[in-house]
C-alpha cells in the first residue's frame, strides 16, 4: 500500500492539526506521527522489544522519515497501525489511522 507521509491531518472540524499550540506552528503531518509511534517504547511493554525488533522499528521509521511516500506491507500497516494506537490519543490518531486506511485525513 503506497502512503504519502507528508499529509497533514485534519481534526473532525477538518482544520489542520498543528505540532503545538502556537499559532506559526508547522502542520502536524502522517509522518510525525509515524516516525514518533515507530520509535516511542510503549506504555504496556514490560521489557524493550528483540533487537530483531527494534531494528525493524527503526528501519520502518528511517524510510517514512526520508520519503515523501512509502510502499508499506499489509504487515507494516498494520504494525503502524497499532503503534500510532497505543502511543496516541484519538484526536490524533484517528486522522492517522485513516490515512494508513487509504482514507481521508479526518
Amino acid at each position: 500500500m503506497k502512503i504519502t507521509t507528508t499529509t497533514p491531518l485534519r481534526n473532525i472540524r477538518g482544520e489542520i492539526i498543528k505540532r503545538s499550540a502556537e499559532d506559526d506552528a508547522p502542520a502536524a503531518t502522517l509522518r510525525d506521527v509515524l516516525v514518533e509511534a515507530l520509535l516511542a517504547r510503549l506504555p504496556d511493554e514490560s521489557k524493550p522489544p528483540s533487537a530483531a525488533d527494534q531494528l525493524k522499528l527503526h528501519r520502518l521509521a528511517v524510510s517514512v522519515q526520508e520519503n515523501d511516500e512509502v510502499e508499506l506491507t499489509i504487515e507494516q500497516v498494520k504494525l503502524c497501525q497499532d503503534r500510532v494506537a497505543a502511543v496516541y490519543w484519538p484526536a490524533m490518531a484517528g486522522p492517522a489511522l485513516e490515512l494508513l486506511e487509504g482514507g481521508e485525513a479526518r
